[in-house]
């Protein structure tokens, strides 16, 4: 079955190329000696017209010429082009203002893609990550952990199961039954042994802990 893939380059380049053209020298490709070309001036302008890559932040603010992207400088040096074959699923791009993200002597620039346009499907939703108890600064709360999780993994063979479900990927057998015992891995160890970890130490535990420092001092 023949795929055919696309290209998005997010590159801080150093160099400004607007209102530039690039030179056109079609390039012979050879897989073991580098790629060579009088014609080639090794600017920006010239990669991105060799490569074919649209800059979306043209076609969306055709009346207004780009910022300054880095503060030492007049010129936008940070880019994120694409393939004429994705440009159409681009809905709109832009250049946010200095330090409203976070801080940087660059500005943040975004592309927004509309997934069912591209992929032909919705892109999952990005789940916000699950709260660990693990507390890494207490050597009692982690040597418990370690002890708890190994037991799960060896209980519940893990290793096994994660190796089944590895060759399942490489094998391009992957689907939503195997999706759903992937995320089991994770509930069966790491979950249990996390019980350990959230329970309160008490009283009696700092003070065993203390006597064992005195006594090794």
């Amino acid at each position: 079955m023949s795929q055919k893939y696309g290209t998005i380059l997010v590159i801080d380049a150093y160099e400004g190329s607007y209102g530039q053209i690039g030179n056109f020298c079609p390039l012979l490709y050879t897989l073991d000696t580098p790629i060579s070309g009088k014609g080639h001036d090794g600017s920006l302008a010239t990669l991105v017209r060799l490569s074919g890559l649209c800059d979306p932040l043209l076609f969306h603010h055709l009346d207004t010429p780009p910022p300054p992207t880095y503060d030492h400088g007049k010129d936008r040096i940070d880019y994120s082009f694409v393939s004429s074959d994705i440009l159409d699923s681009v809905v709109w791009s832009g250049i946010f203002p200095y330090n409203t993200l976070f801080l940087n002597d660059h500005t943040a620039a975004y592309i927004d893609i509309n997934a069912t346009i591209l992929f032909q499907e919705n892109t999952p939703a990005i789940e916000p990550p699950s709260c660990r108890g693990l507390q890494l600064f207490d050597p009692r709360i982690t040597s418990k952990y370690r002890s708890k999780l190994q037991t799960q993994i060896d209980y519940h063979k893990l290793s096994d199961k994660v190796h089944a479900l590895q060759e399942a990927a490489e094998q391009n057998k992957w689907d939503q039954s195997l999706i759903a015992q992937y995320e089991a891995v994770d509930g069966i160890a790491m979950h249990k042994a996390e019980d350990v970890t959230t329970a309160k130490i008490s009283e009696k535990d700092n003070e065993s802990n203390d006597e064992v420092s005195e006594k090794g001092k």
